[in-house]
């Protein structure tokens, strides 16, 4: 028996990555007027501007850390409260 071909599916977090590429690269030739391939610049220079963009990166995924774990106490925080006052209701009826 022969197998149903499944149809296919992007993945949509390559697909998201293409598409940033794309804008990066249009970006790029707009503000250097030439190709990456073609930029000139000492080894050294592509080392820093690589090393500071990694920092950037960090910073980045620091923040976004930061902010998910103030979005779960708050949300935690939240919930608690909802329960203090359901129970304080509850009591309040016996």
């Amino acid at each position: 028996m022969a197998r149903k071909k499944q149809p296919s599916r992007q993945d949509i977090i390559y697909t998201n990555v293409r598409k940033i590429i794309n804008k990066q690269q249009a970006k790029s030739r707009a503000k250097f007027k030439i190709t990456m391939q073609a930029r000139k610049k000492p080894l050294k220079e592509w080392i820093t501007d690589t090393q500071e963009e990694l920092v950037d990166t960090l910073l980045y995924l620091e923040k976004i850390k930061y902010d998910a774990q103030e979005r779960a106490r708050t949300s935690l925080a939240r919930r608690n409260q909802k329960r203090r006052a359901t129970t304080r209701r509850l009591l309040q009826n016996y």
